[in-house]
Parts: structure tokens; C-alpha cells; sequence
């Protein structure tokens, strides 16, 4: 059980506070802004209709294949916690260069959908690659019409990013 400190805050309570101090919220607001003019076209409800609409044409009720999103805030605050507490060298089983602490990486999503979390990790890390593997053929198109928006529009506000590779499969 947590104890109290001299402050009255209990000991988990700091230790978030302590946290949430290293995360760089400024990058988080900045990295969303790029993600929303991005992504605009492409609201959850959209995703889920596709989704829901070519489930019933194939008759897949499967659990695994059921519609959700990833927030984007919640995602980019993940990347930072890993960058700036998890991920530090040394720290966890991370090793002297760490995790996410320069260029570089691979990202993987399963089940890609509109693409959403391949773009965020895009926006999020300089990746050398990001894949996004989705097996309903219309959700796999529209993270095309995603990727393409985020190549052409979304890199450019990104310093240094013109060498960062994302690649969407079908299947």
C-alpha cells in the first residue's frame, strides 16, 4: 500500500506528477495538429461503417476483426513516456542506446484499419519504416487515401522527415 508524504500526496500520486513532468506536452499539441489535418477525412465513424458494412458483405463475425481507434493524445503520450522514462538508456531491459532516443525503428500494426496509428507513429518518431497490415480491403483503401494525404501534406510540416517510409499491405 502507497504511503503519504510530507505534502499529503500519496506516493503514486508523486510519482505520476513526477512523471507527467517529463512528458513534453507542447510536443504532443504540435504533433496533433498535424495528425488532425491529416486524418480529418477520415472520422471513426466512417472506418467503423466500412468496416461493419464489408464484415456482413464476407460474413466474417470473427471477434478479432471487430472496429476500434486509437486516440491520437493518448498515443503521443505513450511515444513520449517511452522516449523520456521508459525508454532511457539503461532503464528496463533497454540497454546503453534505449528506446525511441534517435532516428530510427520499426513500427508494426496489426490490423491497421485507416491506417490512424501507423500515421500517429509516423508523426510521433522519426521511424526509419512504419507497416500497417490490414485484411478488409476497404479499410486498407482508405489508409491509402490516408498515406497519401499524410505524404503529401502531413511530412511537410514535420522537420527532417522526408526519409520516413510507410508502407500499407493488404491482407
Amino acid at each position: 500500500m502507497a504511503g503519504k508524504n510530507i505534502s499529503g500526496k500519496d506516493e503514486e500520486q508523486e510519482r505520476r506528477a513526477l512523471m507527467m513532468e517529463k512528458i513534453d506536452m507542447g510536443a504532443v499539441l504540435e504533433a496533433k495538429e498535424v495528425y488532425d489535418a491529416v486524418m480529418q477525412s477520415f472520422p471513426t465513424t466512417l472506418g467503423k461503417s466500412v468496416s461493419k458494412k464489408e464484415r456482413d458483405e464476407l460474413g466474417l463475425k470473427d471477434a478479432s476483426l471487430v472496429y476500434g481507434e486509437i486516440t491520437f493524445e493518448t498515443f503521443a503520450i505513450v511515444m513520449e513516456k517511452i522516449k523520456k522514462v521508459y525508454g532511457l538508456p539503461f532503464t528496463n531491459s533497454c540497454g546503453p542506446a534505449g528506446m525511441l532516443q534517435s532516428r530510427g525503428g520499426i513500427f508494426y500494426d496489426l490490423g491497421s484499419g485507416t491506417g490512424k496509428p501507423v500515421i500517429a507513429a509516423a508523426i510521433c518518431h522519426n521511424f526509419d519504416v512504419c507497416y500497417g497490415i490490414e485484411v478488409l480491403e476497404g479499410l486498407y483503401s482508405m489508409s491509402l487515401d490516408a498515406m497519401n494525404i499524410y505524404n503529401t501534406k502531413g511530412k511537410a510540416r514535420l522537420a527532417g522527415r522526408s526519409t520516413d517510409t510507410c508502407k500499407l499491405t493488404s491482407g
